[in-house]
């Protein structure tokens, strides 16, 4: 369904064209276009969104009219409230679709970046205690030397 919602969209233009509206690689639309690749969930919105239309189109869920909403729900233009994406997904993930496996990576991919952000934060907080305590011993060197007679010089020199 989605080759010919895709060659719909790209109509009398060009793939190229096409490619570019939706800000995807010429090839990666060709491979959809040739069955030899399949969207996952982020390209799909992608090509969604550049063309204008939504992603239940797309993948032909809906036959109705091709052009989406001037916005998505939930108001501004990405923005999903959180009830209604996780409707969404798990309407697809209880689906026996090629979609699920796509979704499931990139809820495990995601999960993942968010562990790695927040260990990250915390790394971050820890390097800025030890370059404060750094500070404090530059400082507690620096008073130690003050303290202590500057060496004499040899008669000799």
């Amino acid at each position: 369904m989605i080759v010919t919602r895709l060659r719909a969209l790209i109509g009398e233009g060009t793939v190229r064209g096409f490619s570019r509206k939706v800000g995807l690689p010429e090839g990666t639309i060709r491979g959809y276009l040739s069955g030899q690749r399949r969207p996952d969930l982020y390209r799909l919105i992608k090509i969604a969104q550049g063309a204008g239309v939504s992603v239940s189109w797309l993948v032909g869920e809906v036959d109705g009219p091709a052009r989406a909403a001037a916005s998505p729900p939930g108001g501004e233009a990405g923005e999903i409230k959180m009830s209604e994406m996780l409707t969404m997904a798990s309407r697809v993930l209880e689906s026996q679709t090629e979609y699920r496996q796509a979704l499931a990576a990139n809820i495990r991919a995601f999960h993942h970046a968010v562990e790695m952000e927040e260990e990250m934060s915390e790394l971050k907080r820890e390097f800025e205690a030890m370059r404060a305590e750094i500070g404090e011993l530059k400082e507690l060197i620096l008073s130690i030397r003050g303290q202590a007679e500057p060496p004499k010089k040899s008669a000799s020199a």
